[in-house]
């Protein structure tokens, strides 16, 4: 894996696991929080994002929590 400046989750399923623990938080004073996971082509890992995934979302995209 690359160095990315992210936090890097190995799988999808650890990404989801970290979005479930993000859930049960209180929401931060920015108001955000992650919503989805992405993966990362530079680290070959996955990401968290606060966006919603668009209409032209792939299938990964498509099975994020809200």
């Amino acid at each position: 894996m690359s160095d990315c400046v992210k936090i890097t989750y190995l799988s999808l399923g650890a990404a989801n696991r970290a979005l479930a623990a993000f859930e049960k938080m209180p929401l931060p004073a920015s108001g955000k929080r992650p919503l989805s996971a992405y993966p990362c082509a530079l680290c070959r890992g996955w990401h968290l994002t606060s966006r919603k995934a668009s209409g032209n979302a792939l299938k990964w995209q498509r099975t994020r929590r809200n």
